[in-house]
């Protein structure tokens, strides 16, 4: 499962109820789950709140998190829960081209055993910015640090760029994606046009997909929190992991979003962008994407109505 948290905070900014996305990882029955934009201990979500610390209590999985960057008195990055036995555990960071700026990533991976067979699990997320250059540096160190594995890796995030991008591509020179023919729009999460998250899987001879399908909507009980999830089954060499879902969700916003309490507006390229307006990533904008763009904020402005 790979699951953007968005923070763990509600469309109005205020943190969400992690019981709510636990519940969501429990219904689902991962072995393993991939996190993105997880906050510890920071003013916006709670001094005293790990989020992959409390997120693993509920949903009695192991955890490791991953520091991506400082972020108000706490820490923000990435996170993985494991419901098999976590052997070891590794951070990566990833860095930003600096003639564009923007956040440091991070790599959170952990070494995981399921019957008698070894492999690691890892969850990342590339820069939201408009412009593809840190993502394709990100890219680049990301699979340097799958070639130096000396086990087969499956790794979920969400990396802010569509299929055809030349982010994907370089992963893919090294990776399999879990969605090889076509990959499951994932977003926005109410009605989604564009794929950006995914499952991969390394090296290509090693792992088969049996299922790989997104659901998205509405959580039915917190109508604040919109997901974008889908479920799937892995086998590594002949031994199945049982529903490993490969999920890609994400609280609400977007590429073109507004969210209520937002004062400030926010023009980044993001997936799950942390203002009220974000652009789509694009490497070279036309009309159809303006459009396109446009249609997403009408779709957001009437499920905020």
């Amino acid at each position: 499962m790979t699951f953007n948290i968005y923070g763990a905070r509600a469309s109005s900014g205020t943190p969400a109820d992690l019981q709510v996305l636990a519940k969501v990882i429990n219904d689902a029955k991962p072995d393993l789950v991939a996190l993105q934009e997880v906050d510890v201990n920071t003013q916006r979500t709670g001094t005293t709140i790990n989020q992959a610390k409390e997120l693993a209590a509920l949903t009695g999985m192991e955890w490791h998190f991953a520091k991506a960057m400082d972020l108000q008195g706490g820490a923000y990055g990435d996170a993985v829960l494991s419901r098999l036995p976590v052997i070891s555990t590794k951070s990566y960071a990833l860095p930003v081209d600096p003639d564009v700026g923007g956040e440091t990533r991070s790599v959170a991976m952990i070494r995981v055993k399921k019957e008698d067979k070894e492999f690691y699990f890892a969850s990342t997320h590339f820069d939201h910015l408009s412009q593809e250059d840190s993502r394709i540096l990100q890219a680049n160190e990301f699979n340097k640090i799958v070639k130096a594995l000396d086990l087969p890796l499956v790794a979920g995030g969400d990396l802010n760029a569509l299929p055809d991008s030349k982010t994907i591509g370089i992963i893919r020179g090294v990776m399999n994606l879990g969605c090889p023919q076509q990959c499951p729009l994932t977003f926005p999460s109410s009605q989604p046009n564009r794929t950006i998250d995914y499952i991969m899987t390394a090296p290509t001879n090693k792992f088969s997909v049996t299922n790989y399908a997104a659901l998205t909507g509405w959580h039915e009980e917190k109508k604040s929190i919109r997901l974008r999830p889908s479920a799937g089954n892995c086998s590594y060499e002949g031994i199945l992991i049982p529903r490993l879902p490969f999920t890609c969700g994400s609280l609400p916003s977007g590429r073109l979003s507004v969210l209520r309490g937002a004062k400030q507006p926010h023009r980044g390229g993001g997936a799950t962008g942390r203002g009220p307006f974000t652009t789509t990533v694009v490497e070279k904008p036309n009309q159809s994407h303006i459009r396109q763009g446009f249609d997403d904020l009408v779709q957001e402005l009437q499920m905020l109505a």
